[in-house]
């Protein structure tokens, strides 16, 4: 049998936005968590495209949830929250904002 080891910034098993539109949250579950030193920063960025919405701080659990940051203003269209772990980009969620 085959074991792969995971990679140091962790593997997300599924990602998903709630609520699409003003009181938007995201849910990341991982599948393998990263490794600690980079688990005290794994930042949420919303954006509905090019333009960054703001950059929410989530904790190391195995679920983690960001809401939308305080005061954005989501429009209509598609919203997109992307997790990072340092700078690689671990998962990302996207929904479509009435």
């Amino acid at each position: 049998m085959l074991t792969l080891t995971p990679p140091r910034e962790g593997v997300i098993a599924t990602g998903k936005i709630s609520r699409p539109g003003p009181r938007a949250s995201a849910t990341f579950r991982f599948a393998a968590r990263p490794i600690a030193t980079l688990r005290s920063s794994l930042p949420v960025t919303w954006s509905p495209g090019t333009r960054i919405l703001g950059v929410v701080p989530v904790g190391s659990g195995t679920v983690v949830r960001a809401a939308l940051p305080e005061g954005a203003t989501v429009v209509r269209g598609r919203i997109r929250a992307v997790l990072r772990a340092g700078a690689i980009v671990v998962g990302s969620a996207a929904a479509r904002a009435r």
